[in-house]
């Protein structure tokens, strides 16, 4: 066996204090998308986690935004919560305007009826996987007549089950309905 490198053994001290020292017990969850349905399901199996609040940028979404806009994104990357896609800012000046229209127009944030509350795009800026910020929020905002800052918190759903067709009431994907003429 080739001896190895200090910085391996360095690398194989921080894991292990990391799992000793930071790490909980979770159970695993087994996350399905399909068409038009989303869902997490419990394994029974429990593994050791070290929680990280990471948040996922798309390649190239940082790299394309002005100054401006570059720091409202950092900013906004820092307060967004885990599985949920609304994130409240309220614009001090007209630099902040033109850094919101500017995010707008890339898509990275989506106007909502409530002018300081912003749908931020999972499929570019998220904290959790993108179908399970679009499947949670969307729960989260079901039945609700209008957004609020009480909506804003971390969403740790465990098995939560989303079927689009159901939200919109409307049947499964590949069936026919008859209409009455």
């Amino acid at each position: 066996m080739k001896p190895a490198s200090p910085t391996y053994y360095l690398s194989l001290q921080l894991y292990v204090s990391a799992l000793t020292l930071k790490g909980v017990t979770k159970a695993v969850t087994l996350e399905e998308t399909t068409h038009a349905q989303w869902g997490k399901q419990d394994t029974g199996r429990k593994t050791v986690h070290i929680r990280q609040e990471l948040t996922v940028v798309e390649q190239g979404v940082l790299s394309a935004l002005s100054m401006g806009a570059l720091k409202v994104a950092i900013n906004l990357m820092d307060q967004l919560k885990m599985n949920n896609a609304l994130w409240f800012w309220q614009p001090k000046n007209s630099k902040d305007y033109a850094a919101l229209k500017e995010l707008r127009e890339k898509r990275i944030l989506i106007k909502t009826e409530e002018g300081n509350i912003h749908y931020v795009n999972p499929l570019m800026i998220r904290r959790g996987s993108a179908g399970s910020v679009l499947a949670q929020t969307t729960e989260l905002l079901k039945g609700i007549s209008r957004v609020n800052k009480a909506l804003i918190h971390d969403l740790n759903y465990s098995s939560v089950k989303f079927n689009t067709f159901d939200q919109l009431n409307l049947p499964p994907s590949g069936t026919t309905t008859q209409t009455d003429e």
